[in-house]
């Protein structure tokens, strides 16, 4: 997929999309985590 020329505020659209992905992905997966740790300790 080419774009024609990226605007700055489309960047900025797609950053803020990817920060929240991230933040969705460490959302989910840190209480899975903490509560093996418990689980094991």
């Amino acid at each position: 997929m080419k774009y024609r020329r990226c605007r700055p505020n489309k960047r900025i659209y797609r950053n803020l999309a990817l920060g929240i992905l991230v933040f969705l992905l460490i959302a989910t997966v840190f209480p899975v985590m903490g509560s093996e740790v418990m689980i094991i300790n």
